[in-house]
């Protein structure tokens, strides 16, 4: 089902390895504006349940592994790892 609706996010922003955690809100946000969705978190905690859905993946602030975060029109943000993303595709 999440997987599903990250398919179905108008805004899905691909975060790359090696990504400064810092520097996703800015990424998350240029594209929910683009496509006028507005993101329910600030930034302190949109990066927080990131970090917290992504486990393993992130490592302080730096991103371990591709995520893919999907925002629904709702506001409400997924966050899927890309190889979860690979397998279930």
């Amino acid at each position: 089902m999440a997987f599903a609706e990250a398919l179905r996010a108008p805004v899905r922003v691909v975060v790359e390895e090696g990504t400064d955690l810092y520097d996703v809100p800015s990424r998350v946000y240029e594209a929910c504006d683009e496509a006028g969705v507005k993101v329910n978190h600030a930034a302190p905690e949109l990066m927080k349940r990131i970090s917290d859905a992504a486990g393993d993946a992130v490592s302080g602030r730096e991103v371990q592994e591709d995520l893919l975060v999907g925002v629904t029109t709702d506001g409400e943000m997924t966050v899927r790892k890309s190889r979860e993303v690979a397998r279930e595709e």
